[in-house]
């Protein structure tokens, strides 16, 4: 998926696996009814494809995913989606909203039910079916991944928005359907990023009691959590999959989404047509010790790529001769001391971890991580904490989205964290010296508790029989699912599953690499396996015109290191983006940009107010024989405001955001 600063909490939530062993769980119960999205909306025209009230699949066991029961004769039987416009004001108005009844549990044919929340991005020419979405997490909100980030920029997906319908999905317990809710944002304003090794009684007590707590809040809210789990997300896909008319399923997964799609090969392998899992993740048979030791490893591995970039990069804002010095160092100071931030949290030593764990997942993010550790370094926690609390699913809103919850019900009911593990002592003492930036506060103490007091359901072997092709991407640096899960995904999915190797940093590929692009159309467009030993490297950022060299300094304008841009911002390929930061008076700065560049020969072509969500950007256009010239000056207003997402907290207390754009 594209990457984007402003739309980042989805891009961030597709990390799976994050299994940081100091992170506090709890137990479960039955979720409250929830009231359907589509009262009062008129039915949709079925798109072709397939019939729209196929019956339940055929429902394997949770125990014996490959074990086929009779179909239900529940009311699921005939799911059908009305779809009509989405209640939530943050999603694209091209984009539509509805609900899936499934059941709760589907050994029970005449049990309790749940809505599954779902949109669709309709095909912009006549449609050929549909391709269904998961972002990952688990936790993650494919409606939000949809609705906010394909629906502004579907290029990713190239010419598949032509003929297919994009349709997103909340899974059962995620944002808005029957979210799993524990603890309300109270609890995690306060304990989100507790100190992760605590030196002291009182922040012992602290985690002590969010444990407590959380467990509590768990069982007060359920005692059904064993039904969150994968393999009963997966059979909902398949009612999905009926209810938009699709005789087969085309499927794009990315991150704990790739372990989704295998298990629904794994059940309805004859109903397969295409699938691409992206940044593939596939933990059968591998313990506790080893599945953490796998994941942070590769965050190591990431962080030193980024440690290399910023030492031999001057202009880093954290540039030293040893980066990886200067961190740990600063990690240890904001331990003793921790920065305050404008948002009232300090930026601790679980901010300076987390907050750099974030921007490893998106290489258009190292240069605000630079950033931000410069600033807490200098007593201002702001950007660290704003980077932090991305990664733990803060809304731009301020609010929190249930992931910090839904991951671990789900986590824990679909036995993804393995085996116990043995000869610990030994292993820990080995991880802490190999990760010394993330494994660092790990002890053997930490492992064999993460799911006490939830559900925990029994591991699942995949395997695959159908003829539709799967196409599995792994990242050679991909920091939370490193590439040897792709080569045991493909090797679980069999003869049928074809592996892709991405180059390029971050997590994920689809989005960042024209050839993943043209990979993902041939498999999922054309339902054609892709070529085998496909290697694939990330595209280069556009390069500035050489006139952009000669272009008017002004006055008050301080370049903002933000890597790749113009992906930050959304903009399409090709578009060359610089960011600035000024603290001038807003006017001031427009009449000064306007002086400079028409001193300079640009002829101003016109004056425009661009409006960004409940204020407006000023947008500049300029022409000359060279080029044309776009100046966005987005005021202090815009970045204080939570559309600007993630870049704001980035920014100078007061400032405004420039940024110099030529398409």
């Amino acid at each position: 998926m594209r990457r984007t600063a402003i739309l980042l909490s989805v891009a961030i939530l597709a990390g799976c696996a994050s299994t940081d062993p100091q992170v506090t769980q709890g137990t479960s119960v039955e979720p409250a009814p929830t009231t359907s999205d589509t009262e009062g909306q008129t039915p949709d025209t079925q798109p072709p494809g397939g019939e729209p009230d196929d019956p339940v699949p055929d429902d394997p066991t949770p125990d014996d995913p490959t074990t086929d029961d009779a179909p239900s004769d529940g009311p699921t039987d005939r799911a059908t989606i009305e779809w009509g416009p989405c209640a939530n004001e943050d999603y694209s108005p091209a984009v539509e909203c509805g609900t899936v009844t499934v059941p709760l549990d589907y050994d029970t044919a005449d049990g309790p039910t749940i809505e599954i929340s779902v949109t669709r991005l309709p095909a912009t020419d006549r449609t050929e079916g549909s391709i269904l979405l998961n972002p990952g997490g688990p936790g993650g909100s494919g409606n939000e991944y949809l609705a906010e980030q394909l629906a502004v920029d579907p290029t990713s997906f190239g010419t598949l928005t032509r003929r297919f319908d994009l349709v997103g999905f909340d899974p059962r317990g995620v944002g808005e359907s029957s979210p799993v809710d524990c603890v309300d944002d109270a609890f995690l304003d306060t304990h989100l990023f507790d100190d992760p090794t605590p030196d002291t009684p009182e922040e012992v007590a602290a985690l002590e009691a969010a444990g407590t707590e959380l467990r509590a809040g768990c069982a007060a809210w359920s005692d059904r959590l064993a039904e969150y789990d994968t393999l009963n997300t997966a059979r909902d896909m398949d009612l999905i999959r009926a209810a938009v008319g699709d005789e087969l399923m085309t499927y794009y997964g990315a991150s704990y989404g790739t372990y989704l799609g295998g298990a629904y090969a794994t059940l309805f392998p004859e109903r397969v047509r295409a699938m691409v899992l992206d940044g593939a993740y596939y933990p059968a048979g591998v313990d506790e010790f080893e599945d953490t030791r796998i994941q942070l490893m590769g965050f190591e591995d990431a962080f030193a790529n980024w440690v290399a970039d910023c030492q031999a990069d001057t202009s880093c804002p954290f540039h030293a001769d040893d980066v990886s010095a200067r961190w740990i160092a600063l990690r240890s100071q904001l331990d003793a001391s921790p920065a305050p931030s404008r948002s009232g949290r300090a930026a601790n030593e679980a901010a300076v971890v987390d907050g750099t764990k974030t921007a490893m997942y998106s290489p258009s993010l190292w240069g605000p991580l630079a950033l931000a550790l410069a600033a807490a370094e200098r007593g201002d926690g702001t950007p660290l904490v704003t980077l932090a609390e991305l990664g733990a699913g803060r809304e731009p809103d301020g609010t929190w989205a249930n992931l910090a919850e839904a991951y671990w019900v789900i986590i824990c009911s679909s036995g993804l964290l393995g085996a116990a593990s043995t000869d610990l002592d030994a292993k820990v003492a080995a991880l802490r010296e190999a990760a010394p930036h993330f494994g660092y506060g790990i002890t053997a103490a930490d492992f064999g508790r993460a799911c006490d007091g939830l559900a925990v359901g029994p591991e699942t072997t995949f395997s695959y029989d159908g003829t539709g092709p799967i196409l599995v991407t792994g990242g050679e640096n991909d920091p939370a699912t490193p590439f040897l899960w792709a080569e045991r995904l493909a090797t679980a999915l069999g003869e049928r599953a074809t592996v892709l190797t991405y180059t390029g940093e971050g997590h994920t590929a689809l989005g960042s690499s024209a050839c993943v692009t043209a990979a993902t159309e041939t498999v999922l467009g054309a339902a054609e396996p892709a070529a085998p030993g496909l290697v694939c490297a990330a595209d280069p950022p556009a390069e500035a015109p050489e006139w952009f060299a000669d272009l008017p300094q002004v006055a008050g304008l301080e370049p903002f290191p933000l890597d790749d841009a113009a992906a930050t911002f959304g903009f399409p390929d090709g578009t060359y983006v610089e960011p600035f930061t000024s603290t001038v008076a807003e006017e001031d700065l427009v009449a000064s940009l306007e002086r400079a560049l028409t001193e300079a020969g640009w002829d101003a072509v016109g004056t425009e107010s661009v409006p960004f969500g409940e204020e407006s950007a000023t947008m500049l256009i300029f022409s000359s024989e060279v080029g044309m010239l776009q100046v966005f000056v987005l005021g202090p207003a815009i970045v204080a405001s939570p559309d600007l997402g993630a870049i704001g907290g980035l920014i100078p207390d007061g400032a405004a955001l420039v940024l110099y754009i030529s398409f």
